[in-house]
């Protein structure tokens, strides 16, 4: 997925849609291991994107763990994302103990 988007620094707006194969997660990692990295450069895209757009992704379930790093956020669609079970992340945050909401940003 990165495919050169960690060098897009200044980018405020990404739509992810229609991509029924991509799933936001690290290839090769199987159900239940615990993820320490998305796939996406999101703190590369932290300080610049301001809308953030996930439509007919099937395969997405959870929202990514690097979605903390996107400090700029205003705005988050999700659309038609079927196998998105809920707004929260699996495990936990970095630097975050118990107090962990689940949700992938701070």
């Amino acid at each position: 997925v990165s495919g050169g988007l960690e060098y897009l620094t200044a980018l405020e707006e990404l739509s992810l849609e229609g991509l029924p194969s991509l799933s936001l997660s690290k290839a090769g990692k199987g159900e239940g291991e615990n993820e320490k990295e998305d796939d996406m450069p999101w703190r590369c895209l932290g300080h610049s994107l301001r809308s953030l757009s996930f439509n007919k992704l099937p395969k997405l379930v959870h929202l990514p763990k690097g979605m903390c790093y996107l400090t700029a956020l205003e705005l988050l669609h999700i659309g038609d994302c079927e196998g998105l079970e809920s707004l929260s992340n699996e495990g936990e945050r970095e630097g975050e103990g118990e107090e962990n909401d689940g949700l992938p940003w701070r």
